[in-house]
């Protein structure tokens, strides 16, 4: 099932991979630093969203709970209420923007974020229902969808309007399609019971305080440079990381061809030979982070035809650290959000961010841009050090050996940095 599924996701992500490069390089083409500065804040501010109205239910706790319970439609029927919920609300801010008259700067595209990120909660909800069920195909058909009408939507918007304002609508109207098919799919477990919100928001509370913890940690890098440098450092950076999560695309592969076996692994129903995945994974991470890193500044250089960055390809390798640690949290750090008593990782979260965000400060006065990055190194090795050891100690196959042998893949790779 495993190699069934990494050859599914494999060959999705590999059309996925061409298209998001191709409109990649449209954006950095079309967008100004400034703007693209802008559109790297977009996660952050979705983030935001997730934790003021939707409480991480849709995405955390309706996958969770849907798979192990019976009553399916009593489960899923909550992410009606958290859409309704989120959209009166929104409607609400718009009637007060209308009659005080606010004026804010970036208004059309932040409307067009708030208005979408609904529709693509409620996707990601899905496909994470698809992935724990097994969907390798439709899930895989869906993403692809997601990536292309992208695509199709911003070449056709960008001949009448802003770039900013065109990806931005080409998202918007993407989730609303993709939206609109799940919809059906699901609508056998659409309901009017709410009557399980309170458990639901037990268990993904912590997970989504966990969140904001996270968001320190992967954004405060963003946020710190505006603060002592601008939107356009925090352009140069955002190009940075968008080169060195072209392999996270990658490696995403093997984490989502895994997740639907880790959840049988910790259910104890698995039957899969788990030494033989890893094995296969980690040999496959080795190679690809190696050529990854030594060829990531001609990567870059085919995406920056104006050679705007050509500057700072030099500090990808240090950033890529990130993205394995990432990595290394999300093949072996699951089990710690399967288990329902999730405010270990809440207290985990809480104590990597404080520490990122105070090297954060620290080391961007005085390093500047590759300070930042080696504060967000420390913190992000921290928490998923943390999260790992606790989500290995659940389960009883022994994976230790492979988290260390992990652990000095990532260790090359940083060797890499620095002989090159």
């Amino acid at each position: 099932m495993f190699k069934k599924n990494l050859i599914t996701y494999g060959s999705s992500a590999i059309i996925q991979k061409a298209i998001s490069m191709f409109l990649f390089y449209l954006i950095i083409s079309n967008l100004t630093i400034k703007e693209y500065g802008f559109y790297a804040l977009k996660d952050i501010f979705k983030l935001g969203l997730t934790f003021i109205f939707t409480f991480g239910i849709l995405d955390l706790a309706i996958p969770r709970f849907f798979m192990e319970e019976n009553n399916k439609k009593e489960i899923f029927s909550h992410s009606i209420f958290i859409m309704l919920f989120y959209l009166f609300i929104l409607i609400i801010i718009y009637l007060i923007y209308s009659i005080l008259n606010i004026q804010i700067e970036y208004v059309i595209p932040i409307s067009l974020i708030m208005i979408s990120f609904i529709f693509e909660k409620f996707n990601d909800m899905s496909i994470r229902i698809f992935v724990f069920k097994d969907y390798a195909i439709l899930n895989s058909i869906i993403s692809n969808l997601i990536i292309i009408m992208n695509l199709v939507f911003f070449l056709i918007l960008s001949k009448i309007l802003n770039p900013l304002i065109s990806i931005l609508s080409a998202e918007l109207i993407s989730s609303f399609i993709i939206f609109l098919y799940l919809l059906w799919k699901f609508k056998e477990y659409i309901g009017v019971k709410f009557n399980r919100i309170k458990e639901l928001i037990s268990y993904s509370f912590p997970l989504l305080f966990n969140k904001f913890f996270k968001l320190i940690n992967n954004s405060i890098d963003k946020l710190v440079l505006q603060l002592f440098f601008g939107l356009e450092v925090v352009g140069i950076y955002a190009f940075i990381q968008r080169i060195a999560m072209m392999f996270y695309s990658i490696s995403n592969i093997f984490i989502t061809s895994w997740s639907s076996i880790s959840l049988n692994v910790y259910l104890k129903k698995n039957k899969e030979n788990i030494d033989k995945i890893f094995r296969l994974i980690l040999l496959l991470l080795l190679l690809l982070s190696i050529i990854f890193s030594i060829f990531s500044s001609l990567i870059a250089s085919i995406f920056d035809k104006q050679h705007l960055y050509i500057e700072y390809y030099k500090y990808i390798p240090l950033y890529f650290t990130i993205i394995l640690l990432t990595i290394s949290y999300q093949i072996f750090g699951v089990f710690a959000i399967y288990d329902k008593n999730t405010k270990y990782i809440l207290k985990i979260g809480a104590i990597s961010s404080i520490i990122n965000f105070i090297f954060s400060f620290t080391l961007c006065y005085t390093y500047g841009l590759v300070g930042v990055i080696i504060a967000t190194i420390l913190g992000t090795f921290i928490y998923t050090y943390m999260i790992n050891k606790r989500s290995l100690s659940l389960i009883k196959e022994n994976l230790y050996k492979y988290l260390y042998f992990y652990y000095v893949i990532i260790i090359l790779n940083l060797g890499v940095y620095f002989v090159l």
